[in-house]
């Protein structure tokens, strides 16, 4: 019984950081899949910059990348808005560049509910891809595993 209610309370805590790992990285990826089917408008691109930063990681190595900061105002039902979301999906450079220039227009994917909420490229990441998602299962799975390892184990 004892050996039970250890597995248990083992378990609690790694159930517990897997599912906090799921929902992490689910909530961004259903938040992008929603951006799909917003509404679409037209603004005005005031700023795109584009940033590339070099680094090195113990973890990760050399790392290499860009960091993109974008600007834009448009209008929905008359009411003006600014916003600075591009996408809840990783951005490639030639897509970004495809944006074009501050003055130019753009195309904004608005929330319809709540219009302050935009993107210039929607989108999702992939969830099941993502190594905090992955993390998640396998610290599920192994939380789950172990309540009924010990149960198994009391039975024999």
């Amino acid at each position: 019984m004892i050996d039970r209610q250890r597995s248990l309370l083992a378990a609690l805590p790694i159930v517990g950081f897997g599912v906090l790992f799921i929902v992490l990285t689910a909530v961004p990826t259903l938040r992008g899949r929603q951006t799909l089917f917003w509404w679409e408008t037209t603004g005005i691109l005031l700023r795109a910059e584009a940033r590339s930063y070099r680094g090195h990681s113990r973890a990760y190595g050399n790392l290499r990348g860009e960091d993109y900061e974008v600007r834009y105002a448009y209008e929905v039902g008359g009411k003006p808005f600014r916003s600075e979301g591009l996408s809840y999906r990783s951005v490639a450079y030639e897509e970004f560049r495809r944006l074009g220039r501050p003055g130019d227009p753009v195309r904004v994917y608005y929330d319809p509910s709540h219009p302050a909420d935009s993107v210039l490229i929607p989108g999702a990441p992939p969830l099941a891809g993502s190594p905090l998602f992955l993390a998640g299962l396998l610290l599920a799975a192994i939380g789950l595993a172990l309540p009924i390892a010990a149960l198994l184990r009391s039975r024999e």
